[in-house]
């Protein structure tokens, strides 16, 4: 089967939330740094720090614990941004449209790796491999219909994507977090996988504005971050094809899409 390409980032739903304060940023597929940083500085963007986050040029590597990646924008707010990459790029742009979320997560992995220093130790935990594997590839699912979640967690992908298609538009939404996602979503494939935190929402959800669904799924996910018993585990994560989501990817416009067992897997208990 022939697959399709995504239309261009300014149109494609996978795209949706950037585009919800990023728009101009996709629309020329170009690197403007100089207005990233305007917009971030227009929400007043924070790190896990409290830190006004600023768009910074690679620094020179370090061993030193004040210069890694996550202390550097906890502390000091500064972002690392390699010149004409996307995937630094896109990771700007999530912590522009997540920035709870994101701050968040810079605040987990800030205090982790103070323990770890505290403790001497060298290897990461469960858990951070956890938050970052979401920070990478990670989706938030909401819907006023948990029986559309209950599909997710038991990996019935085709009853979800085909036979409830209707009820998929209507009642869910989906969320893309992971920065990694968006930059292979450039060129896309076939087995692009995300890994998904579950949001049920009451049925208000879908009467707020694209941009307060955002804001309201944002902070919702933040406050559930703040707990140090959420998301302690990959395992907690639920694998989610997300070509078959209806409106994302042509060829699941047919049936048989959803008989690919190499790509809708069979499930494993989440959690």
């Amino acid at each position: 089967m022939k697959s399709q390409s995504f239309p261009d980032v300014a149109s494609s739903a996978l795209f949706a939330p950037l585009r919800l304060r990023a728009a101009g940023l996709l629309k020329d597929k170009s690197f403007d740094r100089l207005h990233l940083q305007d917009l971030l500085n227009h929400y007043q963007v924070k790190s896990g720090g409290d830190q006004s986050l600023k768009l910074i040029a690679p620094p020179v590597r370090s061993q030193c614990f004040e210069e890694q990646y996550e202390v550097r924008i906890f502390q000091q707010g500064e972002l690392a941004l390699r010149p004409d990459n996307w995937h630094d790029y896109f990771n700007a742009m999530v912590w522009l449209c997540f920035p709870l979320t994101k701050a968040q997560l810079n605040r987990r992995h800030y205090f982790a790796l103070c323990d770890q220093k505290k403790q001497g130790l060298s290897l990461r935990g469960r858990s951070q491999d956890a938050w970052t594997l979401f920070d990478e590839s990670g989706m938030i699912v909401t819907s006023e219909e948990t029986s559309l979640l209950d599909c997710v967690k038991s990996f019935s992908w085709k009853t979800l994507f085909w036979e409830r298609r209707q009820a998929v538009l209507e009642k869910m939404s989906w969320w893309v977090v992971g920065h990694a996602i968006y930059e292979k979503a450039l060129a896309p494939y076939v087995g692009m996988t995300g890994h998904s935190v579950l949001l049920p929402v009451d049925k208000e959800f879908k009467n707020k504005s694209p941009l307060d669904q955002l804001a309201y799924v944002d902070k919702t996910l933040s406050e559930s971050l703040a707990d140090s018993n959420f998301l302690m585990q990959s395992r907690d994560l639920a694998p989610l094809p997300f070509l078959g989501i209806p409106g994302w990817w042509a060829d699941n416009e047919n049936a048989g899409f959803y008989d690919n067992e190499a790509y809708f897997r069979k499930g494993r208990k989440i959690g």
